[in-house]
């Protein structure tokens, strides 16, 4: 697998056993606010 998704296995283990971080979760929450607010105001 990790050829085909040509990543290293040590890089694709890690990434198994790590959840998403609590950053990356408040990253995504915050652009879909914004997304959220852009759409309200018909893109203004």
């Amino acid at each position: 697998m990790c050829k085909v998704l040509k990543v290293s296995s040590s890089g694709y283990y890690y990434w198994r056993k790590h959840p998403v971080g609590i950053r990356q979760l408040k990253q995504a929450q915050l652009l879909d606010d914004i997304r959220q607010v852009h759409a309200q105001s018909e893109s203004r």
